[in-house]
């Protein structure tokens, strides 16, 4: 899994790739489930190019051909299926009650993530996040709430956190001035976000380092990452669970505390302090208010 990971990674960080064969790669990148069962004409034609790009592109990565390429993505890549699908999957186990089988499904996932991560890699993505000019965050749907609470408390102890704006029109806005050394930090679990990738994607070619939380190695967002976390999602239910990387950016938040020493403890304070001041402010003014009415 690591060979291919790298082969697709080397790829598409070559300098002088033809655009023509970027796209194929950024493809097989964005949309693995697809590229795993599209034979090579339906492929061409759904992203515009000719077969033979697409069976040179496969064998420049390192592939005999597009079809020991195809194979090892459909042998190795875990597609995200639906809700409904997943609900159909998951075992209908009457004898015990949903209450004990979501906490044990949540328990199983936190249990897998130290054999999951290593603690060189963790110590490397405290020191970026810690010493970073600039740090981003960008997730959607359900996994926008992690990037906030990371993006929220980083915030109350060291400058310069931004979480990129997408809802209200202001993308532009929110990524002009990354630039090289900046991190970016990502989440994003199947089914992946395909907007999420490839913003993800043009940000990390400015020089902008990549932190991200996914499933496994070889995720799309894995294979545009600097560093990635991995870890479990699935619950006893419908949707995907967000307990393991609540448990990843806990660790993270407190070991960039611990790295940031004094400097985070002091900022840490004076952030309180105006939290109690404004929270006075905001309280005398409401009393004001309806005083008044």
């Amino acid at each position: 899994m690591q060979e291919f990971k790298e082969k697709i990674r080397f790829f598409l960080r070559r300098s002088k790739t033809s655009k023509a064969k970027r796209t194929v790669a950024n493809f097989f990148v964005s949309s693995p489930e697809e590229a795993a069962f599209l034979n090579l004409g339906e492929l061409a034609e759904r992203i515009g190019v000719s077969p033979a790009t697409i069976s040179r592109t496969s064998v420049e990565m390192g592939f005999s051909g597009y079809p020991d390429l195809q194979e090892q993505i459909r042998s190795k890549l875990k597609i995200g299926i639906t809700p409904v699908e997943r609900l159909k999957e998951t075992p209908a186990d009457e004898s015990t009650p949903i209450w004990t089988r979501s906490i044990m499904r949540d328990q199983e996932s936190l249990n897998a993530l130290l054999s999951m991560n290593s603690g060189e890699k963790f110590q490397k993505a405290v020191e970026l996040f810690a010493s970073a000019p600039n740090v981003y965050s960008l997730a959607l749907r359900s996994s926008y709430p992690l990037t906030f609470f990371f993006n929220l408390l980083l915030f109350q102890i060291r400058p310069n956190v931004h979480h990129i704006s997408i809802d209200d029109g202001q993308l532009t806005e929110s990524v002009f001035d990354i630039g090289r050394n900046d991190v970016l930090f990502v989440v994003s679990l199947p089914r992946y976000t395909k907007f999420v990738l490839e913003v993800t994607e043009k940000i990390r070619r400015t020089g902008c380092r990549v932190v991200s939380i996914t499933d496994s190695e070889l995720s799309p967002l894995a294979i545009a990452s600097d560093i990635a976390f991995f870890c479990r999602y699935e619950s006893a239910s419908f949707f995907n669970s967000n307990i393991a990387a609540e448990a990843v950016i806990n660790a993270l938040l407190s070991g960039v505390l611990q790295h940031l020493g004094r400097d985070g403890v002091q900022r840490l304070e004076k952030h309180s302090n105006a939290m109690k001041e404004w929270s006075s402010r905001f309280s005398l003014g409401v009393q004001g208010y309806l005083h008044d009415q």
